[in-house]
């Protein structure tokens, strides 16, 4: 008998990813610190909720990372050569 087993596998990082992860994974969530200021300890969930995102850019890459940067990359650049106005979000 043999029984599958799904787990999560949480790995952590500061500063630049680690060039011995082989292979890189496909699907990830990342946190870039976007302050110099400390981060305060929130006293509840819904404050977390609140005041995070002031500290953090979040994002998720459910895909093959090179293909995800390469349209960033292209916004980008399409961002760069309009009018400020019609900047586009991702």
């Amino acid at each position: 008998m043999t029984q599958k087993v799904k787990r999560t596998i949480l790995k952590a990082c500061v500063g630049d990813f680690p060039a011995d992860v082989d292979p890189v994974p496909e699907h990830f969530v990342y946190f870039i610190r976007i302050t110099d200021n400390m981060v305060p300890m929130p006293n509840s969930a819904a404050e977390a909720d609140d005041e995070m995102p002031a500290y953090f850019d979040i994002g998720v890459v459910t895909g093959h990372s090179l293909e995800m940067l390469e349209q960033l990359l292209t916004q980008v650049h399409l961002s760069r050569s309009m009018p400020a106005a019609h900047f586009i979000t991702l």
